[in-house]
């Protein structure tokens, strides 16, 4: 197995590290505009719009890097891919709300910073799990 940060790796992985983060900004952007809607708009319990846009922002980060950041046809290996994204997004988001609410709740900070807070720490994690075991790269044929 090729190391992603290698010399050889680093450039490119540098590249998608950006792309990557530019797509998390977009997911990251629908997930507190669903959070703070439902939360403040229809009196959705905070914990709960966490999870619905987090739902709504992984379809959307998933599709994205799956077509820009790591340049793969959206058709090949979609379920595959998308379940192993989906379940280290699980596992990220379960690590998310925990914080968004110990930061909340305990910490006192505003929900929707703690949010921020949560979906950076997760975001790190997301990237170099992603790279190394969703959209790992193809080995060419010598």
């Amino acid at each position: 197995m090729r190391h992603i940060f290698s010399p050889r790796n680093r450039k490119r992985t540098g590249k998608e590290a950006v792309k990557y983060t530019l797509v998390s900004f977009t997911g990251g952007a629908l997930n507190l505009a669903i959070l703070y809607s439902l939360t403040e708009f229809l009196g959705v319990y905070y914990i709960i719009s966490a999870i619905i846009g987090f739902m709504v922002g992984g379809i959307n980060n998933f599709t994205l890097d799956k077509i820009w950041t790591f340049k793969e046809k959206l058709k090949d290996k979609y379920f595959k891919e998308y379940f192993h994204f989906f379940s280290i997004s699980i596992f990220s988001h379960v690590l998310s709300i925990l914080f968004l609410y110990l930061l909340t709740e305990f910490a006192g900070i505003f929900y929707i910073f703690s949010q921020i807070i949560a979906m950076i720490t997760a975001g790190s994690l997301n990237f170099i799990i992603n790279k190394i075991y969703t959209f790992r790269a193809k080995k060419k044929k010598e």
